[in-house]
């Protein structure tokens, strides 16, 4: 009952009205990602930076009220057991999951009427949920501990000061990774979604055990503070200096799926319509390229970072991106650039090698590209065209 009286009255509705307000305007501008909900979550996702300072100020804010009862009538004549101590972050962080699982349900019904990818990402909702929780744990803690105005600038300050030394780093606190790109063939990295969310957690704890300790009684001695300190600063330093070998993502680990039939194309099982589409769209142009002469791939994978570098070699790299899209066909120059690369050159990545490289790439996807412009079909490939391709289809690869 106290929480509810906390909801109607504190703070906490405030942050629920900034972030639903941000969840609708990312929803209305630009969407890139409206074809995969992963995307879609982990775009939205930029929002717990800007919040999680928010919430902890309004939280420290309704605290002091609570914490200093005659500061207002309703603390004065509320309950005192822990849980009603608690009341006012409870109440705070409510509204913000409320806002955050109201974000995540217009993004599921916007790529679900596009005829998008379903969610297969459980990391983003347990890093966000952790997160707001810790921000608000924070704001919680200086409210009892900071009296008067002071906690709000204090709760805010510490919140964006903690998120922005440690952005980066193994541990990234108060703020979830986002991605601004395709998630098709990348997953997020297990172990450092593990590290934030027990760093968050860690605070939580840490601030429960303060509030219990204030609430009955006890001093708060700078013993019992600089205990309670390390036991925070411990598991969260070590997280953040770790030296973790894996990057915010990694390729996908899901089973792989192919599809097509004279042309084939290859990735993940969840991306299965996005795989047809692609096949469908690569065997009409191969089938149109065919008087060229030119030996074109017929077997395509989607595959990031290092899984690119270990396809075999009779599979050519597809970089698909599913914001490309037009009217749910590859766009031409999507689909000459695969083309033109049958192979991840070894060259590639050598400043000696690359231009030369680079340049017969270029050559050939601009002979794809007007012939794909071409009504008619094209006749045989021009000897700079053959000449080029032949060059990029022996490589050696990477």
């Amino acid at each position: 009952m106290t929480v509810l009286i906390w909801a109607k009255r504190g703070l906490g509705f405030f942050v629920f009205t900034l972030l639903i307000g941000f969840v609708l305007w990312t929803s209305i501008t630009a969407r890139p990602w409206q074809l995969e909900f992963d995307w879609a979550a982990r775009y939205g996702a930029a929002y717990v930076y800007l919040i999680a300072p928010l919430l902890a100020a309004a939280v420290s804010f309704d605290v002091g009220r609570r914490a200093r009862p005659e500061m207002t009538l309703m603390g004065a004549t509320a309950r005192r057991g822990l849980m009603a101590f608690m009341a006012p972050a409870l109440a705070a962080l409510g509204w913000a999951v409320l806002a955050a699982v109201g974000g995540w349900g217009v993004m599921a019904a916007i790529t679900t009427f596009s005829g998008g990818l379903a969610p297969r990402d459980p990391w983003i909702f347990v890093e966000t949920l952790s997160s707001l929780a810790a921000a608000a744990a924070v704001g919680m803690l200086l409210g009892l501990l900071v009296e008067g105005i002071l906690a709000v600038a204090v709760s805010a300050g510490a919140v964006l000061v903690a998120a922005t030394v440690t952005s980066g780093h193994g541990a990234n606190l108060f703020q979830v990774a986002t991605s601004s790109g395709t998630l098709v063939g990348i997953e997020r990295t297990p172990q450092r979604a593990i590290a934030t969310v027990v760093c968050h957690l860690t605070l939580v704890a840490v601030a429960a055990a303060c509030v219990a300790a204030r609430q009955r009684a006890h001093p708060l001695s700078t013993p019992w503070l600089l205990t309670a300190a390390v036991a925070a600063l411990v598991p969260v330093v070590t997280a953040m200096v770790w030296p973790y070998s894996a990057s915010e993502y990694r390729p996908s680990g899901e089973l792989q799926a192919c599809v097509g039939s004279q042309v084939r194309v290859c990735g993940p099982s969840s991306a299965k319509p996005l795989l047809l589409m692609a096949a469908t769209d690569l065997q009409q142009a191969t089938t149109k390229l065919r008087p060229s002469g030119l030996p074109l791939p017929e077997s395509f994978a989607i595959a990031r970072g290092s899984a690119a570098e270990r396809l075999p070699r009779d599979q050519t790299l597809l970089d698909l991106d599913s914001s490309q899209l037009v009217e749910g066909h590859l766009p031409s120059s999507t689909i000459a650039s695969a083309l033109a690369t049958p192979r991840l050159c070894r060259g590639f990545y050598s400043s000696q090698e690359a231009p030369a490289l680079i340049e017969r790439v270029r050559v050939v996807s601009e002979w794809l590209t007007s012939a794909f412009a071409d009504q008619s079909s094209p006749g045989p490939a021009p000897e700079v065209v053959v000449s080029s391709f032949a060059v990029l289809s022996q490589c050696p690869q990477k």
